[in-house]
């Protein structure tokens, strides 16, 4: 089965930091198989994991950039009930507009300008 983009964020990290799916779960309190699930995309990523799964790799001083992105488009859903309004329009709008792949790559580079992300 092929990886999710989340998935392989994952197992890169785990292989950055020298870390197996059987030692990973044993210090998030999980089994291998379910960290297997999530990395192929056989099982959505539970909310309260992104920050587990992000709190153990900084403890192994690896990072995964936009995990909680990553695990948002794994799970194909946004929680917009956590957004104000203005956040939820743009998701929305965005979700409903139908850009091209250029029109999209203008769209991300103006956002990672926006938030300070480097090229």
């Amino acid at each position: 089965m092929q990886l999710t983009h989340f998935g392989a964020a994952l197992r890169k990290a785990r292989i950055d930091a020298r870390v197996s799916l059987v030692k990973m779960a044993e210090e998030i309190g999980s089994s291998a198989s379910f960290i297997s699930r999530i990395e192929t995309g056989i099982s959505k990523v539970p909310e309260d994991w992104v920050s587990r799964i992000q709190s153990f790799m900084d403890s192994k001083g690896v990072t995964i950039p936009d995990l909680r992105q990553l695990a948002d488009i794994h799970n194909r859903s946004v929680d917009l009930n956590q957004l104000d309004y203005e956040h939820a329009w743009l998701v929305s709008t965005l979700a409903n507009t139908q850009l091209s792949s250029t029109q999209i790559l203008e769209v991300q580079t103006f956002l990672d300008r926006i938030r300070g992300v480097k090229p």
